[in-house]
């Protein structure tokens, strides 16, 4: 695929460089090849979903790679949280399900909202008090709130993924993500739901 084909050629390039040349980066991050290949999963990408983080790997790859997904993101990430969206509620703002425990339009679990605080010192709210709707405070039921969580949950996640397996994530993986937690790629139960959403991209 040209998107394989690029990237290796911004990694050939890298080896005797300090930096990735950001004309190629650019490349990596824009082209429509790119589109299909996060919405499908690249085979390479499928094959080594494993975690390697025990091997060696060079940090400024991993850090060049970290590089690309963040541009990627940028540009995909609205088109993977609509469909987020309509696989988790129809786009119901009010929806709740899992017996309580996951509330608004992208479901959210209160340990998401505990990793968006940590991440970022806010105090969002799972399920809101009366007193905390006084105070001004959001939850997961106001969708650019569940949202804003949902970007940096999979951002954070993404990245950790690469870490592990030197991998940048498609938006399958990041799907799995999603529905099974940090380590949901590695979950086969997660595939079904990861098709719905790549069904509604």
């Amino acid at each position: 695929m040209e998107f394989d084909k690029t990237f290796k050629e911004i990694m050939d390039k890298s080896k005797n460089e300090e930096t990735v040349d950001e004309g190629l980066l650019n490349k990596l991050a824009a082209g429509t090849a790119l589109g299909l290949s996060l919405a499908t999963g690249t085979p390479d990408a499928e094959a080594k979903s494993k975690d390697i983080s025990s091997q060696s790997i060079s940090q400024p790859l991993i850090n060049q790679k970290i590089q690309a997904f963040n541009n990627i993101f940028a540009k995909q990430k609205n088109k993977l949280i609509n469909a987020l969206i309509q696989v988790e509620s129809r786009g119901n703002n009010n929806a709740v399900g899992d017996h309580g425990d996951a509330v608004g339009p992208l479901q959210i679990h209160a340990e998401v909202v505990k990793d968006f605080n940590r991440w970022t010192n806010l105090d969002l709210k799972h399920i809101a008090t009366e007193d905390d709707k006084k105070a001004g405070k959001k939850d997961m039921f106001d969708r650019p709130t569940a949202i804003m969580v949902c970007d940096k949950y999979l951002s954070v996640y993404g990245k950790e993924y690469i870490k592990k397996t030197g991998e940048i994530p498609t938006m399958k993986i990041l799907a799995q993500i999603w529905n099974g937690g940090p380590n949901g790629w590695k979950n086969p139960n997660t595939d079904h739901y990861a098709a719905k959403v790549l069904k509604s991209l």
